[in-house]
């Protein structure tokens, strides 16, 4: 049974992690949308 409530919190902070990670990832993709465009301009 505690082998299962720490696998089950692993889980979880692997999950926020990935959540985490995801939305930098969108942050960083947007930026360089962002910077694409402005250098696309003359």
């Amino acid at each position: 049974m505690e082998r299962e409530q720490q696998l089950k919190l692993k889980i979880a902070t692997l999950e926020e992690h990935s959540q985490a990670i995801t939305e930098r990832l969108n942050g960083l993709l947007t930026h360089l949308a962002v910077v694409a465009r402005a250098n696309e301009t003359p």
